[in-house]
């Protein structure tokens, strides 16, 4: 339970350093990282 619990940490103190247009760049390229694994089949959908 503990290494579960320090993970989420990490990645929330990760993320506080990164500049405000790093936050603009991740929306799109959550996006399009799902989009691709939707066309190579990996992710099942419409």
């Amino acid at each position: 339970m503990l290494t579960r619990q320090r993970r989420p940490m990490g990645l929330a103190n990760r993320l506080s350093y990164l500049p405000w247009w790093a936050y603009i760049l991740l929306i799109p390229g959550f996006y399009l990282f799902g989009w691709v694994l939707h066309l190579l089949g990996v992710i099942p959908g419409q």
